[in-house]
């Protein structure tokens, strides 16, 4: 027992010496320095508010409703004159994020007409998490079913219906 015990601490003394040899860069081993930019990097952070005053524009086209979107949040949409304003948000911060505006083909007949359109949003596969904030101005006059019209518009995500009038 005496024999194992004593085979045990040498190991042990052993083991620190050679580790303590390790640590210790010798003369003819040049010493290697690194450098780490610690400086925040806001665009590729996460869980960070991000708020842009740059404004998307877009024009909405007939299409199919039943494309894909990536989640985001209208937090606001209003109609002045032939351009539909909404305020989206939506996590990201990493990639280009692109957005359309995607009107049915079919139109309610009824007074005055009725369509549902849709804004799409593509993420890019963006993992980040940062809290972003856009305003986008949409183009609806492809909306119209003609000049001297009204419509009701029917924002996808949005509850309450937006009425406009072709001039």
């Amino acid at each position: 027992m005496k024999i194992s015990t004593t085979f045990v601490i040498a190991m042990v003394l052993l083991g620190c010496k050679e580790a303590k040899e390790l640590q210790q860069p010798t003369s003819t081993e040049p010493a290697i320095e690194l450098s780490v930019d610690t400086s925040s990097n806001e665009e590729n952070s996460t869980n960070q508010q991000t708020d842009s005053n740059e404004i998307i524009y877009l024009s909405g086209k007939i299409g199919e409703l039943s494309a894909r979107s990536d989640a985001f949040t209208i937090e606001s949409a209003a109609i002045d004159g032939s351009i539909l304003y909404v305020t989206i948000t939506y996590s990201g911060g990493c990639e280009e994020h692109q957005f359309e505006c995607i009107g049915s083909r079919a139109v309610a007949k009824s007074y005055p007409p009725q369509r549902s359109i849709k804004l799409i949003h593509k993420a890019n596969n963006d993992m980040c998490e940062a809290m972003i904030t856009k305003k986008i101005e949409i183009d609806i006059l492809p909306f119209s079913v003609g000049p001297n019209s009204e419509m009701v518009l029917h924002l996808n995500g949005f509850s309450t219906p937006l009425k406009f009038k072709h001039i």
